[in-house]
Order: structure tokens, then sequence, then C-alpha cells
């Protein structure tokens, strides 16, 4: 592998799927959201690289400069955009999610979240993987290793990060 692109829409689990393989790939640069507007640098070398689909406006040039693309988002959008709600209110997207309800909703968020939805499923080339899917059952982590054929080298380091404990509460 060159270089690995994780596309991602937000509060779907990418990060800790970036953490999982860049613990592995260590001889690799690893970028974390290297277009956003907070952190753009330009990606080089053999390099991993996690972002989220609403940080470009076009992405077939990116996805097919890589050599392997994972994309990951949520089955539950309704859930997933709750996480993404509370943690664009408290300006936090880092710490573990716990659901707080009296968070009011701002005019044209759930629009915003839910569009990355669709522009993931637009841009996706191959499988889309699911958050509900890799914190609750190990076979699909083992399914996206073999359908990217990641070359795992610590499993028990790799499987630590989708613990169940470690998933957003619902």
């Amino acid at each position: 592998m060159k270089n690995l692109l994780i596309l991602a829409t937000p509060r779907s689990g990418s990060s800790a799927l970036y953490q999982a393989i860049a613990s592995n790939y260590f001889e690799y640069h690893a970028y974390y959201e290297p277009w956003s507007k907070w952190n753009h640098v330009l990606p080089q070398g053999e390099h991993i690289v996690k972002s989220l689909i609403n940080h470009k406006d076009h992405w077939g040039h990116i996805i097919s400069a890589y050599d392997k693309v994972i994309f990951i988002s949520r089955k539950d959008k309704e859930a997933g955009f709750q996480s993404y709600k509370q943690a664009h209110h408290e300006k936090n997207f880092v710490d573990k999610y716990k659901p707080n309800p009296d968070i009011p909703e701002v005019p044209g968020i759930r629009e915003h979240y839910m569009k990355n939805h669709e522009r993931l499923e637009a841009e996706a080339t191959d499988k889309i993987w699911y958050y509900e899917d890799l914190f609750y059952n190990r076979i699909e982590i083992d399914k996206l290793i073999r359908h990217h054929g990641l070359k795992i080298r610590h499993a028990d380091r790799f499987y630590n990060y989708f613990k169940p404990q470690y998933a957003y509460e619902y």
C-alpha cells in the first residue's frame, strides 16, 4: 500500500478507524483531516489520510489518486445526527458522546448533516462500512481488513479501537 484515504461522514467512527490503521502502519505519515479549514496541509510520501466528505467540494481526482479508499458512515443517521448536533453545539468533536436531548437544533444543521451522507454515497467507489457494524461486530472488522488487504501487525491493538465501550452512547 502506498496511500490510503479514509473518507467519512461526521460522527461515523472514522477517527477510531484512522487511529487503528495508523497504529499498524507506523512507517507511514498519518494526516488527520488535512483538507479541513483548521488543519490544511499537503499529504506527502506514503501516507494515511482521514477526511470528512464535507472538506472538499469534489473528490473524484483525490479518490483516484489513492490506491486504497475506505468509506465509512452511519446506518442510523438520526443517531449520528444527534451526536453531530451535540458536538456542534458544544464545539467538541473529540470527547466521548453522551446524549443530551435538551440541545436545540440549529436551523440548517440537519440538512447539512444528511447532505454529507448523500455526498458520500454518490462519491463512494467501493463498499461503505458502517459505524454500527464495526463497533459491535468483530466479524465486520475482519471483513474490512480482508476487503482492503490491510496488513495488521498488532491485531489486539487494532481491535481495541472498536470496543463497544468506546462507541458513542445512544
